[in-house]
């Protein structure tokens, strides 16, 4: 396990190169993703894959406006560093995530109050986190900037959900990228239709949700409908 994710960082940093997505190396290179603890994620309960849309690092004041750099350094292993917890927790996505996690893992029909720094780190241990673009950006992306993202790394993206072979996958504002290439045509047209949030297919719960930063819904709004679909469909 020691390997697991090192194999899918120099994919990632090995795509970049190929591809040419770094305009300057020196200021500029990819967020790695994945596993924050391979060995406690393969043992969970349910196997949890959060799915967002892009990382985010320094920002670089010019005359044109802010330019995103930095880079290098890996969204997993950050969350895995037992001296973030307290930054981690305060950070409105991870905060969310860790409490949705929690409330999946421990069979719980309501989330009613936030868990602890403690609780939320052992939450981050448990769970993938994957990126759709592993480029450090600006903060507000749209969904066609999302989507050509898609398109550029999907060879690295289906690699990594095949790799890490989650039971559920909650997608962050992300799963109209993925659509395409997980379902039928004809599930899709029915999906359409009757406008569906959680779809269970092969054994695997995909969750079509918003982003856990959405500032719009209170946590219990944002957690409750994802333990509605998970109980009523894996439970």
């Amino acid at each position: 396990m020691d390997n697991f994710n090192s194999k899918m960082d120099k994919k990632i940093n090995d795509f970049v190169i190929k591809n040419h997505l770094t305009p300057d190396e020196n200021k500029f290179s990819a967020i790695t993703d994945g596993l924050v603890h391979p060995k406690t994620y393969f043992a969970s309960k349910y196997k949890i894959l959060w799915i967002l849309k892009e990382p985010y690092d320094e920002i670089e004041i010019s005359e044109e406006g802010g330019i995103p750099c930095g880079g290098g350094w890996s969204a997993a292993g950050n969350l895995a560093n037992y001296d973030k917890i307290s930054e981690n927790y305060a950070n409105k996505t991870y905060n969310r995530i860790a409490n949705t996690t929690y409330c999946i893992l421990n069979n719980l029909k309501r989330f009613e109050s936030k868990i602890s720094e403690e609780d939320a780190y052992k939450m981050f241990l448990s769970i993938g986190i994957m990126n759709v673009s592993k480029m450090p950006n600006l903060t507000l992306s749209d969904n066609s900037y999302i989507q050509k993202q898609y398109e550029i790394w999907k060879p690295i993206l289906l690699e990594q959900i095949q790799l890490y072979n989650p039971d559920i996958l909650i997608f962050g504002n992300t799963f109209s990228c993925f659509r395409k290439d997980i379902f039928t045509n004809e599930e899709i047209t029915k999906q359409q239709v009757i406008d569906q949030r959680a779809f269970l297919r092969n054994k695997k719960l995909y969750l079509n949700w918003y982003h856990p930063c959405y500032f719009a819904m209170s946590d219990s709004d944002y957690i409750n409908p994802l333990l509605d679909d998970i109980n009523s469909n894996l439970l």
